[in-house]
């Protein structure tokens, strides 16, 4: 009988043993898998927070660009717009005919008669 219960105190003993063993083995594993699977989570949203920053600032760098390059464009066409306005009216005022200063300036002569009406001699 005494044999009996050492036996079985000892494959107790031993059980808990190979199974904490055992039990620590798989925790390890499933810790390392949880803590792989939780690191490419958090990776993947880290890249794309920093893709995110990095793509704003790139378009913000381009939008920038082109619109100053947009507003060159648009600031010289007003001048050239300007000033065949302005040569209009030095035409109007030496009295040449609206058909003749619609020929130098290449303003339609629509608009050289609302030029020419708008002027105060």
């Amino acid at each position: 009988k005494e044999g009996k219960e050492q036996g079985i105190k000892e494959g107790k003993e031993q059980g808990i043993k190979e199974g904490m063993e055992k039990g620590m083995e798989k925790g390890k594993e499933q810790g390392i898998k949880e803590g792989k699977e939780q690191g490419i989570k958090e990776g993947k949203e880290q890249g794309i927070k920093e893709g995110m920053e990095k793509g704003m600032e790139k378009g913000k760098e381009q939008g920038i660009k082109e619109g100053k390059e947009q507003g060159i464009k648009e600031g010289k066409e007003q001048g050239i717009k300007e000033g065949k306005i302005g040569i209009a009216v030095n035409l109007l005022s030496m009295g040449l005919p609206l058909q003749q200063i619609s020929d130098a300036t290449g303003l339609p002569i629509s608009e050289i008669k609302e030029i020419k009406s708008n002027l105060k001699y």
